[in-house]
């Protein structure tokens, strides 16, 4: 007669951020924290002890043990694999996708990429101690599955936008005869159009195009 179901403190819940979810057991023994401390070097200083400086931990990396368990109502597994393998694979041209995991996990609300995936050993086939030798055929399918995920934390790149401004000075003295509030504002702004804009500040220029040598005109 097939067991009660587990209580949902025993599962895990796998959601990628491509919509895929996939929930599982938990396995044989806790999540286990392999990355992600430290962060702190020494600076040497001559005759005195070395300081202590932070300059920032590594991603955290965590190995969590699952079970996908389909034995007691004789379930495939097969589908629920797959969405963890898609997980950790991905697509040819394209990042695999990040990962939110609920459950008992020691590090909550992260966001998580899958770095491998190891099958183990406790795995049932559907049809008995046959059926691993004929799974190749389509004919069966597993029923239990053992793995341990070894997940590594997910930190978004950076990029920064530097925006380069040319400048502008405040004021602009003519230096030879011939100029004009239009080759000044083309030589400024980079636009002639704009010599309305350098008459408006300087009231007193009555043609643009006669300009006394050493005038010096405000740039707005």
């Amino acid at each position: 007669m097939p067991a009660d179901k587990p209580p949902e403190r025993f599962f895990y819940t796998f959601r990628s951020s491509e919509g895929v979810q996939v929930k599982m057991l938990r396995g044989d023994g806790a999540p286990k924290m392999t990355g992600g401390g430290g962060g702190w070097s020494t600076v040497a200083r001559p005759r005195r002890t070395a300081l202590t400086q932070w300059t920032g931990r590594d991603p955290y990396r965590m190995d969590v043990p699952i079970l996908f368990d389909g034995w007691h109502d004789r379930r495939s597994v097969e589908k629920d694999i797959a969405r963890l393998n898609r997980m950790q694979m991905g697509h040819d041209y394209d990042p695999p996708p990040t990962v939110h995991i609920e459950g008992a996990v020691p590090i909550k609300g992260a966001k998580w990429v899958i770095e491998s995936i190891d099958w183990g050993d406790d795995v049932i086939w559907s049809g008995g101690g046959a059926a691993r030798r004929a799974a190749t055929s389509g004919r069966y399918w597993r029923l239990r599955q053992d793995a341990i995920v070894h997940l590594m934390q997910f930190q978004e790149t950076t990029t920064i936008h530097i925006t380069t401004v040319k400048f502008i000075p405040n004021y602009y003295e003519v230096m030879k005869q011939g100029e004009t509030l239009k080759s000044i504002a083309k030589a400024m702004y980079g636009n002639g159009n704009k010599w309305k804009d350098i008459q408006k500040a300087n009231p007193k220029i009555r043609d643009p195009n006669k300009i006394k040598v050493h005038t010096k005109l405000r740039i707005p």
